[in-house]
């Protein structure tokens, strides 16, 4: 994966939401599909939360991230 492939995708209202199955903020994607991925019948705007190993945090962290690349043959 190369830096160019990034895009940050700013998520203005419900309808997008709803449109781009918006899990909520952050999100992660590669390739279309949530690293995190779930099933929802309404997708909103909203923050999103993690199960890390310290907890629900804002975010998972770095190593999580690496984790999911990994699995996906995107990160050494």
């Amino acid at each position: 994966m190369d830096a160019q492939n990034i895009r940050l995708v700013q998520v203005l209202d419900n309808e997008q939401a709803q449109r781009e199955r918006f899990l909520g903020s952050p999100s992660f994607r590669v390739n279309g599909r949530d690293l995190w991925e779930e099933e929802r019948q309404q997708y909103r705007l909203s923050c999103r939360v993690y199960p890390t190993p310290h907890g629900l945090k804002g975010a998972p962290s770095v190593e999580m991230l690496r984790e999911k690349l990994r699995a996906l043959g995107t990160a050494p």
